[in-house]
């Protein structure tokens, strides 16, 4: 049996839960959150705020992809590292944030107690 891990963002116009298996490398989770991004912005108009969270996670691997996924892909022009860095680069300077502001971003918190209304 496999373990799953969820990336809690779906597109403005579909529900459907994003899944990723839990034996994903770092340049697996990259490329789904990559293409998360990239799909989200050109196809539903994600805004600023919508793709911090996917900017952050692109943030926290960045490290760990120049670490062990520095080396070109046979077939690829880059290796995965250079890819994402680019990426991710491209989208800090279209929603004006830097690496630091998608670092020290936060999920807001959960909403406790019933609604009134």
């Amino acid at each position: 049996m496999a373990a799953y891990g969820q990336f809690a963002v779906a597109a403005n116009t579909d529900s459907t839960l994003v899944v990723g298996w839990a034996g994903w490398d770092h340049a697996e989770q990259a490329r789904a959150l990559a293409r998360l991004l990239v799909t989200g912005v050109s196809q539903d108009g994600w805004d600023t705020e919508r793709v911090t969270p996917l900017l952050a996670g692109l943030v926290e691997l960045e490290p760990w992809l120049r670490q062990w996924h520095a080396d070109p892909v046979p077939g690829f022009p880059t290796s995965p590292a250079q890819a994402i860095s680019g990426l991710l680069d491209q989208r800090l300077v279209a929603a004006g944030l830097t690496r630091a502001d998608v670092a020290a971003w936060r999920p807001p918190a959960p909403v406790r107690g019933r609604r009134r209304g």
